[in-house]
């Protein structure tokens, strides 16, 4: 495992080629006790030595940012409201499963201050956000790699944020890139990370994404692959072997160091301007 408290150059100013877990919403180790998106299970994972933490961002009735995958409490607090409908006052009060309450984003990255974090803008209003956070802490630009289903949300937060912020590509261009045999000829792909999962089942088939072509199109374009686990699920470890850079995992116990990129390096290195030229 790689040493998580070691300072990571910039994921905005660079880009990645090692290799690196992702605590996927902050995962957890054995058995779950620790609360999905909360502040422990961050902390837990990277006390653990996962620096690479993914989230889901959505915002409180007074615009707040809180990070959780769920638009409605159902699931998480057995309340049947809407995350928007209450104030963050209310949020933070809200008991979980595991004892843990709903974590304000701005409270995560304060509290561990030299984690990288993945995150999902989940909902209407989170680009506008998380830009303003960022100009309010232009550091934090240096520690995000933005993503969304939603292109539109995408297209707002690059346009709306003042700094270079890696971003994960548009699910139209990961098909694009997956797909098309026109694809390494341009123009340049408009983000850092190629998102998707490692597998799909359809018709009763299980169809590998990690193809080939897609990893020529990554090494084409200076893409990182970050993928979670597909159907069938797989080893994580046989996803670095099948060329992905990162994999986004839930349990955290019992994972073995990522293997060593050709610079003798598992953490991540950087080539400076390709954030620059992708916010251009």
């Amino acid at each position: 495992m790689t040493d998580g408290h070691r300072r990571r150059p910039s994921v905005a100013d660079c880009l990645l080629v090692g290799h690196h877990w992702l605590a996927h919403r902050g995962g957890f180790i054995g058995q779950r006790l620790v609360d999905e998106n909360s502040l422990a299970a961050f902390q837990q994972a990277y006390d653990h030595g996962i620096n690479h933490l993914e989230t889901d961002l959505r915002l409180s009735r007074d615009h707040v940012l809180f990070c959780c995958h769920d638009a409605r409490l159902s699931r998480l607090a057995g309340i049947n409201q809407p995350i928007r409908a209450m104030t963050a006052a209310q949020l933070a009060q809200l008991p979980l499963e595991h004892g843990q309450g709903l974590s304000r984003f701005k409270e995560v990255i304060e509290a561990l201050p030299q984690a990288f974090f993945n995150v999902d803008l989940k909902a209407k209003g989170t680009p506008v956000a998380l830009a303003q956070l960022i100009d309010q802490r232009p550091e934090l630009a240096d520690r995000l790699l933005v993503t969304s289903f939603s292109s539109r949300r995408l297209a707002q937060f690059r346009r709306l944020v003042h700094y270079p912020v890696a971003l994960g590509l548009p699910t139209l261009w990961v098909l694009w890139l997956l797909l098309s045999p026109l694809a390494g000829l341009g123009p340049r792909p408009p983000g850092q990370a190629i998102q998707l999962p490692a597998s799909i089942r359809l018709s009763g088939r299980s169809i590998n994404l990690l193809s080939p072509h897609l990893r020529r199109m990554a090494q084409r374009w200076g893409l990182s692959i970050d993928v979670w686990l597909g159907e069938p699920q797989q080893s994580p470890q046989a996803l670095f072997d099948q060329g992905a850079n990162g994999v986004f995992v839930d349990q955290l116990a019992g994972l073995p160091k990522p293997p060593m990129d050709p610079a003798g390096d598992s953490a991540i290195s950087y080539s400076p301007q390709h954030c620059k030229e992708a916010h251009a």
